[in-house]
């Protein structure tokens, strides 16, 4: 939400007023001058974000939408090939979605593909009765233990805490 009212402000500011978003994208009605292009770029480079042309994103999606996939499914795949399945699915080298991660997030793809996981364990925690050495064996962490390294390596708590959080947090907004 911060991130598109920073774009959406900076777009209004170059003349752009009308800007409809969605999920982390904008759309404008007019095609962007080549200047505006360059001034919008540093502008939303100095606040962490990135200006991705049509195809890029495009393929950011379908790399993003591949691994939610991979993710849900009843027992993920090894993290250790869901790179060269997303490779195979999205039909692009390697090399070309590193980049583009890269590019977007400021992470590897590796480190992008454990995010996505902990975000899946986060899910699973207040959404589904699963205890931990069933959310690692789903989700192909090594055993309980990695799985709660890496949830609070990742999120900076527990996921016995997270747990108790959000379910805390969500009787609070009843």
């Amino acid at each position: 939400m911060r991130c598109t009212s920073i774009a959406k402000k900076a777009l209004a500011d170059l003349g752009y007023p009308n800007a409809v978003s969605g999920k982390g994208q904008i759309q404008l009605a007019k095609d962007l001058k080549a200047a505006d292009r360059k001034t919008l770029t540093s502008l939303l480079k100095k606040s962490g974000m990135v200006l991705l042309d049509k195809e890029k994103s495009q393929l950011f999606e379908a790399i993003d939408l591949t691994l939610d996939e991979l993710l849900h499914k009843t027992v993920a795949p090894s993290p250790d090939i869901i790179p060269q399945l997303i490779e195979k699915q999205v039909n692009e080298s390697y090399q070309k979605l590193t980049h583009l991660i890269a590019e977007v997030k400021g992470i590897s793809m590796d480190h992008y593909v454990l995010i996505s996981r902990i975000e899946v364990v986060k899910e699973k925690l207040i959404y589904e009765d699963l205890n931990l050495s069933a959310l690692a064996v789903k989700l192909g962490f090594k055993n309980r233990s990695t799985l709660a390294y890496q949830f609070k390596k990742v999120t900076g708590l527990s996921p016995t805490f997270y747990k108790v959080l959000r379910k805390k947090r969500f009787k609070e907004a009843i």
